[in-house]
């Protein structure tokens, strides 16, 4: 999950992880490869630096200032809810 500004100097470099490529490299040559099961998630108060293939390569929802989404723990809750039952078991934990 990326939160903040989209800075001109480095939203062009988030499309290699938009693309086929799925790679995000990093200013220091490093790069981590997203797999399938991998999402990236941008909140962003604005997209004003994006180009238009940043944007046709997002979903975007736009939502209003006065419109709130989930808190992170609900999202948490959703998502150990879906674990395998064997993973169950440290639901606890995860929480």
């Amino acid at each position: 999950m990326i939160d903040g500004p989209l800075e001109p100097g480095w939203v062009e470099n988030l499309n290699s992880v938009l693309d086929d490529n799925k790679r995000l490299s990093y200013a220091n040559g490093e790069s981590i490869v997203l797999n399938d099961k991998m999402k990236v998630v941008l909140e962003a108060s604005d997209m004003g630096h994006c180009s238009p293939a940043t944007v046709s390569r997002c979903g975007v929802i736009y939502m209003e200032d006065h419109e709130m989404l989930l808190p992170l723990k609900g999202h948490v809750n959703r998502w150990i809810r879906s674990l395998p039952e064997i993973l169950l078991t440290e639901a606890d934990r995860l929480d």
